[in-house]
């Protein structure tokens, strides 16, 4: 293997850690937010059935920077909504 390809291969391997590493802060944020939106708004203590995290949707200005705070709001969201249909 030539070096250019080893340092190829090298990069994206990296970027795939660090792209893995963004994705796991949005889904613990999602699933979090989830759960409180769901207990709040459905008036259980219970946990609900989360379901699969969704792809991490493009930010907007507003959105927060943090990926853990964006998946919760989104998760809350969700949760929330879910909750109010039982």
């Amino acid at each position: 293997m030539s070096f250019p390809k080893f340092v190829l291969i090298g990069f994206i391997a990296l970027l795939s850690c660090s792209l893995n590493a963004t994705r796991q802060e949005f889904c613990d944020g999602f699933y979090q937010g989830y759960v409180e939106g769901w207990n709040r708004s459905s008036g259980s203590i219970f946990q609900p059935s989360v379901p699969l995290c969704p792809f991490e949707p493009r930010r907007t200005v507003r959105d927060p920077k943090d990926d853990y705070e964006f998946g919760y709001e989104i998760g809350y969201d969700q949760g929330t909504e879910d909750g109010r249909r039982g």
